[in-house]
């Protein structure tokens, strides 16, 4: 009785390590060259969303450049891109 609870975590623990890798990579990528960069990616949500929070400013690039290397890479769960604004100022 014990094995199938046991088999169903360590399954979700699996796909969910999976989501998360896939996503990070995509979008490091996808923000190469811009001011943003990954702040967290959460697989782990009840409602079969993925959460992307990225850090910066100015234009971010197409939100289908990072939708397609996800192509396939999500396990039928909805990303979620949060876009926080930030600004760096230096005094003396």
């Amino acid at each position: 009785m014990i094995a199938i609870p046991l088999a169903y975590n360590g399954y979700n623990i699996n796909i969910n390590n999976a989501i998360t890798q896939n996503v990070q990579d995509a979008s490091t990528t996808w923000l190469n060259g811009t001011s943003y960069k990954v702040a967290s990616v959460n697989a782990e949500n009840a409602n079969n969303t993925v959460i992307l929070v990225v850090v910066g400013n100015g234009q971010l690039p197409p939100v289908q450049d990072l939708e397609q290397q996800l192509d396939g890479k999500l396990y039928s769960r909805t990303l979620q891109v949060e876009v926080i604004p930030s600004n760096t100022y230096y005094l003396k």
